[in-house]
C-alpha cells in the first residue's frame, strides 16, 4: 500500500486586525494629532478674546493700521517703536474683515496659532522622521503655552516676530542642507520681513550665522555656496532697512524709560526664560492680585522644567554626536537673543522685556519636549512634566481670570458722558487723548495738555489720528476762560509735578473744584469756572 505524502501546507490563517486597533492607528495619526493640538491653540486663543478692553498699544496699533500703506511708513515714527510692516499687514486684514477690536485681535490669533505648526516642522527638520514625537509634543507645548496665547489675544506685533524667527530659521536650515537658490530667496525675505516687523528681530538672527560658524568648524570646510548667500542677503536685508533706522533708534531712546522698560539686573534673563516657558511672571504685574498657591504652582514647576531642561539638553549633545548640531541650533536661539539684550540692558540702556523675546518660546519648547519624551519612562520626569503642564492651565486660569480694565477708555466714557454744553474735557498725556479720540471721535471740546512733552510731535500724532485740529493741543490757560467748566484727567503717565502745579494752579486761581472721580491711578478733577 502506498502512502502519499502531502506537498500542500496547512494555510496559517490570517488574524485580521481589530477595529479597535484602527481606531487607535487613526487616533494617533501624526496628521490628526497635529490638527487636534492645532485646534485646541486656536480655541484657547479665541476663548475670552474680548474680555480685556482696549490697551494702548492696541489703540496706536488701530490708528496707523487705518491709515494707507505711505502714510504708515511716514507716519509709524510718530507713534510706535516698531518697524511699519505689521500695521501694513493689518490694514489690508482690517479691508477685509472690518475695524472693530475682536477682528484687530483675530489677526494675531491666527499668527499666533500659526506658530504652532511652524514648531512641528521645524522639530520634524531637526529631529528627522524618528522626531515625530518630539515635534508634535513641542506644537501642544506651544498650543497651551500661556506666553503665546497672553501675546496671541493682542493686537501687536509679537505673534508676528515669532512667525518670522520661526520661518527664518526653518528656511535657512533648508538652504543650508540643501543649498538650492529658492530656499535662500526665501530666507532673504524672512530676514527682510522680520527687520522690518520688531526691533528685537535683529537679536535672534546672529544665531543662525553663528550656527553656520560652528558648522563650517565641525566640518572643517568654508563653503562659499553657503556663506556668500548667507551673509549677501542680510547685508542686503540690512541695506533695505538702513532708511528706518535713525527714526527707530531716535523714537527707542524716546520710548525707553523707567515707566516701561525697568532697569536691568545680570539675572534678569531667568525671570525671562521663566515667563517665556509659562508666563509664570505674570504675578509681577502690579494690577494683580497674586495669591501665594500660584506662585509655588508655577514658578518651581517653571524653574525646575527649565533646569532639568537645559542640563538634559547639556547631555544629549554629549552623548548623540548626530544630534550635536540640532542642540548648538536650539542653544543658540535661546542665548543669543538673551545675551544680546542682556549686554546692551547692562552697558548702554535697558531693553530687556519678555514679550520681545517671543521667538525663545519654540526652540525651548522643542528642548523641553525631547526630555519629557524621551524621558518619559522615569518617576521624577513624570511628575515634572503633569506639574509643568498643570502650571500653565495655572498661569492661564489666573490670567483669564484677571482681566485687564480698560481704564482710559472707561474714563473716555465718563468724562464724555458728564460732558454738558459749555464744558471742557481736559487730559494730561497722550495716552488719555488716545482713549477719548478712538472711543469718541464725535467729541469737540476736547483738548490735550502738553506740559513739558513736544508739542510738534503731540500735532502730528494728532494728525495720524485724523482728529479734528491740532489747536486742540494746548496749555489751560490758552481754553479754559472759553469755558464754564472744565473736566481735567490727571494720569500717572503725564508729566504730573507739571500739571499737579501749573494746570491745577491755574484751575484753582480761577475756578472752584466741585467733583473728584477716581479711576485706578487716573483722578478727575470737575471744576467750575468763575467768570472774569
Amino acid at each position: 500500500m502506498a502512502y502519499h505524502k502531502s506537498t500542500s501546507k496547512s494555510a496559517t490563517p490570517a488574524i485580521p486586525t481589530s477595529r479597535k486597533q484602527h481606531v487607535i492607528a487613526l487616533l494617533t495619526h501624526p496628521l490628526l494629532m497635529l490638527v487636534t493640538i492645532t485646534l485646541v491653540g486656536l480655541g484657547l486663543r479665541c476663548f475670552q478674546l474680548g474680555a480685556n478692553g482696549y490697551w494702548h498699544d492696541e489703540m496706536i496699533t488701530t490708528f496707523l493700521a487705518r491709515l494707507p500703506p505711505g502714510e504708515i511708513v511716514q507716519s509709524v515714527t510718530i507713534s510706535d517703536s516698531h518697524p511699519p510692516l505689521y500695521h501694513i499687514l493689518v490694514h489690508g486684514w482690517l479691508l477685509l474683515i472690518g475695524d472693530d477690536l475682536l477682528s484687530l485681535r483675530f489677526f494675531s490669533v491666527l499668527l499666533s496659532t500659526l506658530c504652532i505648526l511652524l514648531t512641528y516642522v521645524l522639530g520634524r527638520q531637526l529631529f528627522g522622521v524618528s522626531g515625530s514625537g518630539i515635534a508634535l509634543l513641542a506644537a501642544a507645548l506651544m498650543a497651551i503655552s500661556p506666553f503665546q496665547i497672553f501675546h496671541g489675544q493682542q493686537a501687536r506685533m509679537y505673534p508676528l516676530l515669532a512667525v518670522l524667527v520661526l520661518v527664518t530659521t526653518i528656511l535657512f536650515w533648508q538652504a543650508w542642507q540643501r543649498q538650492r537658490w529658492f530656499w535662500w530667496l526665501g530666507f532673504g525675505v524672512s530676514v527682510g520681513a522680520g527687520l522690518y516687523t520688531h526691533v528685537f528681530y535683529f537679536l535672534s538672527l546672529p544665531a543662525l550665522t553663528f550656527w553656520a560658524l560652528y558648522d563650517s568648524v565641525v566640518q572643517r570646510q568654508l563653503d562659499w555656496r553657503r556663506w556668500i548667500p548667507l551673509l549677501g542677503l542680510q547685508i542686503v536685508a540690512a541695506l533695505a532697512f538702513l532708511p528706518f533706522l535713525p527714526n527707530m533708534l531716535n523714537l527707542t531712546r524716546a520710548v525707553v524709560r523707567s515707566f516701561w522698560v525697568q532697569p536691568s539686573t545680570g539675572f534678569d534673563w531667568v525671570f525671562m526664560l521663566v515667563s517665556v516657558s509659562n508666563h509664570a511672571t505674570i504675578a509681577h504685574d502690579p494690577r494683580l492680585v497674586t495669591p501665594f498657591w500660584y506662585l509655588i504652582a508655577t514658578f518651581l514647576p517653571g524653574v525646575a522644567a527649565l533646569l532639568l531642561t537645559l542640563v538634559y539638553s547639556l547631555r544629549e549633545a554629549r552623548r548623540k554626536p548626530a544630534e550635536r548640531s540640532v542642540w548648538v541650533l536650539l542653544h543658540l536661539l535661546i542665548w543669543t537673543p538673551i545675551g544680546l539684550a542682556t549686554i546692551i540692558s547692562l552697558t548702554i540702556r535697558s531693553i530687556l522685556v519678555d514679550r520681545g523675546l517671543i521667538g525663545l518660546s519654540a526652540p525651548l519648547a522643542l528642548m523641553m519636549a525631547a526630555l519629557f519624551l524621551r524621558f518619559r519612562a522615569h518617576g521624577a520626569v513624570q511628575v515634572l512634566t503633569v506639574a509643568f503642564v498643570l502650571s500653565n492651565f495655572a498661569s492661564l486660569g489666573f490670567a483669564y481670570a484677571q482681566a485687564r480694565e480698560s481704564t482710559m477708555i472707561e474714563m473716555a466714557d465718563y468724562l464724555v458722558q458728564q460732558q454738558q454744553p459749555g464744558d471742557a474735557i481736559a487730559v494730561s498725556e497722550w495716552q488719555s487723548f488716545d482713549a477719548l479720540v478712538l472711543a469718541h471721535p464725535e467729541a469737540t471740546d476736547a483738548y490735550l495738555l502738553p506740559g513739558l512733552s513736544d508739542r510738534q510731535g503731540l500735532e502730528a500724532r494728532a494728525r495720524i489720528m485724523r482728529w479734528q485740529t491740532p489747536d486742540h493741543i494746548a496749555p489751560i490757560e490758552a481754553f479754559a476762560p472759553d469755558y464754564q467748566r472744565v473736566w481735567f484727567a490727571l494720569t500717572t503717565y503725564g508729566d504730573v509735578p507739571y500739571h499737579q502745579q501749573f494746570t491745577r494752579g491755574w484751575l484753582d486761581a480761577y475756578g472752584e473744584l466741585v467733583h473728584e472721580e477716581r479711576f485706578g491711578s487716573a483722578v478727575v478733577y470737575l471744576y467750575e469756572l468763575t467768570p472774569p
